[in-house]
């Protein structure tokens, strides 16, 4: 008698893993494609709109200003006609189609409309001449990853709804994999506490996370209208200074209750004459530089002693607003507990390479999810400085604490948006405002990638000793996810390394770390997938396997050096001793005036 071999079946969750791998593997073929294709039809010379791919900059030389010879200097309706001229859009220009993928953002320069001359002004020999206003255009993701002749088709709407529809189900499908897999946890528990319970609480406070993110409602526009203060920390920015200053003046928010100061902490390269440069398009530009680096968190003290608003609103230099980004983060200071509020972010040139478009999915799952869920309860732990703003009175009230923290015995000088974070939520809730968007420049390569992760690493490290001490008087929900948050990251690189090398040389396979890794990459990727339809989705999968390789591991490294100081990104010294200040501004009549420290 014979008895028939048989054969046995894939589980569910291989068969689960193995239509992501496929999804993965058609995503990144389909992008490389598109990719191949742009490049032959350049090199073939075809017509391809340059402007969208010039690198974030301004041009060498932008042309000078047409200064018309007047016999009479005793007019004074020219400076109205000249002072603030009204930013042009991208309703002012005819939009051209986006291709896919751009290796740098769209950043052109924008002629403003010049308005009919008065009756009184027609015997003028010339008009006065456009400024040079940047206008940023962000990338619809949406469209991009579509090819030309099915953008806004009724088919392409229906396959997107499609494509939601499959991951929202293979989601589910994830999900309950995970729920079958609490039976192999709590048996782990028995066998292996400290290890067991450590993959029995990451699932829970992952799916904490997603199920409290849908909870969360941006504070609609009331109309809600404070005097405000933007404040520009700066170094060695030449390159974006001048569109993150335009995009100010270009807000949607009524101009007398605005001020723009911008602060240059001791620049090596042309930040400064950027900043006059931009001044002539806006003389209500302050403009302050200090003669030696100081550091950002010095940058920002200045901006805020400088400002006068009652609201103080902080923006990255190399990050850009969207014009109605003013009026949504001030939504939320109706309520006299909110102390500070927190902007989204997007990444500026998440087209450029796979290192940005991995991070626009991190970036948009950070925010949407960490800091959506933690705004339910009024606690976000950290204001990210791309965009934020600020009660001023609080700030005042914390200022000389913030400017002159120590940690170790030396002035902490980064991590210096967490820290301020830190001070606010002691005494005040802090939310988040996904309404009120900016767009941030992101490293795009691994080395700066890590070299910023590592910045970020050490100041979490910091204030994480500050937030467990006071953070218990917040919601329940809100202090026990934090504590978590701040405990799973000294036990991850243990629990990798047992998991990665031991269990394959020792005692088994590393299949049980490794599926619970791609549930987790598989949710950010779906997330972003379902709530942005973006050909970007499947970058989510590539963050964990840069985190699982590199940043898993970063929090030991970034306790060792823990007395490096600096920006991080940039070299910079943190000069100290004498120095001075310049200041040009507040108004069409300033002069840089030097003053004493």
């Amino acid at each position: 008698m014979s008895i028939a071999p048989t054969t046995k079946r894939p589980s569910t969750a291989t068969r689960l893993f193995q239509v992501g791998c496929l999804a993965y593997g058609l995503a990144v073929a389909y992008d490389s494609a598109r990719k191949r294709r742009f490049d032959a039809l350049e090199a073939a010379g075809y017509d391809v709109p340059a402007e969208a791919f010039e690198p974030l900059a301004l041009p060498a030389a932008p042309p000078e200003p047409v200064v018309a010879a007047e016999p009479e200097p005793e007019v004074v309706v020219e400076p109205e006609m000249v002072a603030e001229p009204e930013i042009v859009a991208a309703v002012a220009v005819e939009p051209e189609p986006v291709e896919w993928p751009q290796p740098r953002p769209r950043l052109a320069l924008v002629p403003d409309v010049a308005e009919p001359p008065e009756a009184t002004a027609a015997d003028e020999p010339e008009q006065p001449a456009p400024s040079d206003a940047i206008v940023f255009e962000p990338i619809d993701e949406s469209r991009a990853g579509l090819p030309d002749g099915l953008r806004d088709s009724l088919w392409a709407r229906a396959a997107i709804r499609v494509l939601q529809a499959v991951c929202i189900a293979y989601g589910a499908a994830l999900l309950y994999v995970v729920w079958l897999a609490k039976d192999i946890t709590i048996a782990s528990l028995a066998r292996d506490p400290v290890f067991g319970g450590y993959s029995f609480l990451v699932t829970l406070y992952v799916l904490a996370r997603f199920s409290l993110a849908p909870l969360y409602r941006p504070t609609p526009d009331t109309g809600y209208r404070p005097s405000c203060s933007i404040v520009i920390p700066a170094f060695n920015e030449e390159g974006c200074i001048e569109a993150t200053i335009d995009a100010c003046f270009s807000a949607d928010y009524p101009a007398d209750l605005i001020e723009v100061v911008v602060v240059d902490d001791g620049s090596s390269d042309r930040t400064w004459e950027r900043m006059l440069k931009a001044r002539e398009r806006h003389p209500s530009l302050l403009c302050v530089q200090f003669s030696q680096n100081r550091g950002k968190r010095a940058a920002m003290a200045e901006g805020i002693r400088r400002s006068s608003g009652d609201i103080c609103v902080f923006i990255d230099s190399d990050s850009v607003i969207e014009p109605d980004g003013l009026a949504y983060i001030m939504a939320d200071f109706r309520d006299e507990k909110v102390g500070a509020v927190v902007g989204t972010a997007d990444v500026m040139n998440k087209a450029q390479n796979r290192m940005t478009k991995m991070q626009q999915v991190r970036y948009f799952v950070a925010f949407r999810v960490v800091k959506g869920s933690e705004s339910v309860f009024g606690a976000v732990t950290c204001a990210s400085g791309c965009f934020s703003a600020y009660r001023r009175s609080a700030l005042l009230a914390i200022l000389p604490k913030w400017e002159n923290q120590r940690f170790l015995g030396r002035p902490a000088t980064y991590g210096d948006d967490r820290a301020l974070t830190n001070y606010i939520l002691r005494d005040h809730r802090v939310t988040y405002q996904s309404l009120a968007r900016s767009h941030t420049l992101a490293p795009d390569t691994l080395k700066g990638f890590l070299i910023q992760q590592i910045r970020w690493r050490k100041s979490w490290l910091r204030e994480s000793l500050h937030v467990v001490r006071f953070v218990w008087r917040k919601h329940p929900i809100a202090a026990i996810l934090t504590y978590l948050g701040v405990f799973f990251p000294w036990v991850a690189p243990v629990v990798a390394f047992r998991s990665l090398y031991w269990h394959s040389f020792m005692t088994g396979s590393p299949w049980f770390y490794l599926m619970g890794a791609y549930v987790m990459a598989l949710l950010y990727s779906l997330y972003y997938a379902v709530s942005r339809k973006s050909p970007l989705w499947h970058h989510g999968i590539t963050f964990i396997v840069i985190y699982m390789a590199f940043l898993v591991w970063l929090t030991y490294y970034a306790l060792l050096t823990l007395r490096d100081t600096g920006w991080g990104t940039r070299a910079s010294t943190h000069s100290v001793g004498e120095f001075h200040v310049t200041v040009v501004g507040g108004g069409p009549d300033g002069a840089a005036v030097p003053e004493a420290a």
